[in-house]
């Protein structure tokens, strides 16, 4: 701030200085905040006319005598001589892309270097105002969201007073700031003078948490997962609901008090299905029903079991049910039935797709002549199995026997009878009274995690060859279109998109490939990590039985009675034990 006294008053009216800028207006501006007057007080000379340069830039700037409260300017000639630095640099007028379309490489950044300089800042040392004198000064703005208050320190100049941190409050106060004042950070403001600097920061308002809802489970405990297949009565509690929170309010640097911000709400209508009801309040949602709870299309659902008291044939078509079904039959050949809960046939399944969200329960067997399918979340229990295919994410019991086809569990793979031809495969273990027989067919017992982890890697290297196969595709396509670019061709801008997009296409796919890469490693890794599953043979393998743990194999050569077969961890080979 300039120091307004009687003496500086008197000094004024012979005060002249020189500047320069793109227009008389731009050049009369500056010279009036550097003198600190008004335009009252001033009378200007124009000592050198402006010339434009080329493409609208400034080539030759104005320059300006100002003088306050002076009647006879002195002539040009006299002061072009002696005239001091330019207190601001020129100004550069806003270009458009048509003015740079035209330019050379070599002009354009060029043009980009003097655009630089332009705009560079000027430091008050730079300036020819030398007889001015001002105290230092605070600046404060408060950011339109009000949360935070900022301060700018001036220093002085021509023998003014330093501002201090009483300054920097005084001039708070006067902008209305009263809270989260931060003494460390007006500190820093008074001793880097020139830096904006956040001297206070508000109390931002809290969030309630979200409504959420929570699921009552078997045992009375809330859980974060719905029941899928819980089995409920009429009343019983499914859902309950934990109300949005209030949040807290908060504070500007004004002293305004904030309001809180409700958290989100939910409401458990949106998750009531079939026979289920919200309560008075929102606050439960209860079966209306006896029945089993399931969840379809984001909403829950109390379905009673589908009884069907006959075979379920081809002529009666498909069956799917999103609860329990129940077939007080056989399911006949060429016969879909899929269930989201648990799935009870008394009969057998012949040539059909049984698919279950739970358990498979079958009283008789599963005939699949290589074409039926049985496959469940849970376990899969039956009689006997002939030539079908069983896939069970618990475990896999038959009673009786198997004869062919492909059985796996994710758990443990259990045959009380005997076991010809076909594979049996449990990831935790396998146990059988009897494999293959007399003539030798060749059966395969499998555990461990091998198989699962072989299937995945393979999956994966798979598919790392087909992207990168597309990666070379594209590294050829982005290597032929900048051939020209490279020899100072530029493409058009058509084929300049496309190349841009091959080479975001390309970091992605290397990005994928990498991350494949890793998975298989992984999940190699794991497979030399495993502790060895175990087969078990209750009574007698014949010749050609194929024993697989993990990695490691072995073929029966002769009869073997007795045994539980396991990997041996130092040789990686299959080790013979009796069976205890």
């Amino acid at each position: 701030m300039i120091r307004d006294t009687e003496e500086n008053r008197t000094e004024s009216a012979a005060r002249s200085i020189i500047v320069k800028g793109s227009s008389v207006e731009d050049a009369v501006s500056k010279g009036l905040f550097l003198l600190g007057v008004t335009r009252q007080e001033i009378t200007y000379q124009v000592l050198q006319q402006g010339v434009r340069g080329r493409n609208g830039l400034v080539g030759t700037p104005y320059k300006l005598r100002i003088t306050v409260g002076g009647e006879n300017p002195l002539p040009a000639s006299e002061e072009s001589a002696a005239a001091p630095e330019d207190a601001f640099t020129s100004g550069v007028p806003e270009m458009r892309a048509e003015d740079l379309m035209p330019l050379s490489s070599p002009d354009f950044l060029a043009l980009l270097d003097l655009v630089e300089v332009c705009v560079r800042p000027v430091t008050p040392a730079q300036t020819a105002v030398e007889s001015v004198a001002w105290d230092g000064e605070v600046q404060v703005e408060v950011a339109p969201s009000r949360m935070e208050a900022f301060a700018t320190v001036t220093p002085p100049h021509g023998g003014g007073r330093e501002a201090g941190a009483v300054d920097v409050h005084a001039a708070l106060e006067a902008a209305g700031v009263r809270y989260g004042i931060d003494e460390a950070a007006v500190a820093e403001a008074v001793r880097r003078r020139g830096a904006r600097i956040v001297v206070a920061a508000g109390l931002p308002p809290r969030a309630g948490a979200d409504a959420c809802f929570r699921f009552m489970g078997d045992n009375g405990a809330l859980a974060d997962e719905p029941p899928i297949g819980r089995q409920v009565e009429p009343n019983q509690v499914v859902a309950v609901k934990t109300p949005a929170g209030e949040g807290a309010s908060g504070m500007s640097v004004l002293g305004e008090t904030l309001p809180p911000h409700m958290g989100r709400d939910l409401s458990l209508h949106a998750l009531r299905g079939r026979n289920l009801r919200v309560s008075p309040d929102g606050r439960e949602l209860s079966a209306t029903a006896s029945g089993v709870v399931s969840l379809i299309d984001g909403k829950l659902h109390v379905e009673e079991a589908l009884v069907i008291a006959h075979d379920v044939t081809s002529s009666g078509g498909s069956v799917s049910f999103v609860g329990d079904i129940i077939i007080q039959g056989s399911v006949g050949r060429g016969v879909s039935v899929r269930a989201g809960g648990h799935i009870t046939v008394t009969g057998n399944v012949d040539v059909a797709v049984v698919q279950a969200g739970g358990s498979i329960t079958v009283g008789g067997g599963i005939r699949g002549r290589g074409m039926g399918t049985v496959r469940a979340q849970g376990s899969v229990t039956c009689r006997f199995v002939e030539d079908a295919r069983i896939h069970a994410g618990g475990d896999v019991q038959i009673e009786e026997y198997m004869r062919g086809g492909d059985v796996r569990a994710d758990r443990r793979a259990v045959v009380n009878g005997s076991v010809t031809g076909g594979q049996v495969y449990g990831v935790l273990g396998v146990r059988v009274r009897i494999a293959g027989n007399e003539q030798q067919i060749p059966t395969t017992l499998m555990a461990g995690n091998a198989l699962r982890f072989r299937e995945e890697s393979e999956r994966a290297r798979v598919r790392i060859a087909a992207l990168t196969e597309r990666l070379q595709a594209v590294e050829a396509f982005i290597a032929q279109q900048l051939a020209g670019e490279r020899q100072g061709t530029p493409l058009p801008p058509e084929q300049r998109v496309e190349v841009v997009k091959s080479v975001e296409e390309k970091a992605r796919l290397r990005a994928e490939i990498s991350q494949l890469a890793e998975q298989k490693n992984a999940l190699l890794n794991r497979l030399e990590d495993q502790r060895s599953a175990m087969v078990s043979v209750t009574q007698k393998a014949h010749p050609r039985t194929r024993i697989v743990i993990d990695e490691a194999a072995l073929e029966l050569p002769t009869a073997t009675q007795y045994a539980n077969f396991t990997r041996d961890t130092a040789t990686s080979a299959i080790r013979l034990t009796a069976l205890k």
